[in-house]
C-alpha cells in the first residue's frame, strides 16, 4: 500500500484541496498540515492530475502522482457500494437545488463523500454547497 496506513488516516480531502496545495492556492498551509495522515479516492486523484495538467503544471503527471504519494497521502480504490452510494448523494443534490444552475455534486465530489462515509472520516474540501447536503460524516471548508 502506498501512503499512510489506514489507521493514521484521519481525514478525506477532496481534489480541490489537493489542488490547492499543488498551486499554494488560498487555504495550503492548512492542508499541508493534514497531507501525512490524508486520503483520496481514486477518482479525485485523477481528477486532480488532469486539472493540474490543464493549469499548466510544469512537472510530469507520473512524478507528481508519486510525490503525492511520498507525502504520506493515501489514495483508496472505490468500491461497488460507494458507487451506490455516490449516485444516491449526486442525485439527491441535482433534487434539492432551487434552480437548475444552482450547484450540484460532481461524479468526484459523490465519490469522495461516499468513500469517506465508508471510512468513518471527516472530509476537507472547498465546496461552500455541501454544507446544505445531510452527510454521514463531518465536512469542513479548508479556505
Amino acid at each position: 500500500m502506498t501512503g499512510s496506513t489506514r489507521s493514521s488516516v484521519k481525514v478525506m480531502l477532496d481534489a480541490s484541496a489537493i489542488l490547492a496545495w499543488v498551486f499554494e492556492e488560498k487555504g495550503f498551509s492548512a492542508i499541508e498540515q493534514v497531507l501525512d495522515a490524508a486520503a483520496i479516492t481514486s477518482a479525485n486523484m485523477v481528477e486532480v492530475l488532469y486539472v493540474a495538467m490543464s493549469r499548466g503544471y510544469p512537472g510530469d503527471v507520473e512524478v507528481l502522482h508519486e510525490d503525492l504519494l511520498d507525502t504520506g497521502l493515501l489514495e483508496v480504490a472505490v468500491t461497488e457500494a460507494d458507487s451506490v452510494r455516490a449516485a444516491e448523494l449526486i442525485s439527491l443534490s441535482r433534487d434539492q437545488r432551487q434552480h437548475p444552475n444552482d450547484p450540484a455534486l460532481s461524479l468526484g465530489d459523490g465519490l469522495c463523500i461516499a468513500v469517506a462515509e465508508r471510512m468513518g472520516l471527516p472530509i476537507a474540501g472547498g465546496d461552500e454547497h455541501w454544507d446544505d447536503l445531510t452527510l454521514r460524516t463531518p465536512y469542513h471548508l479548508f479556505r
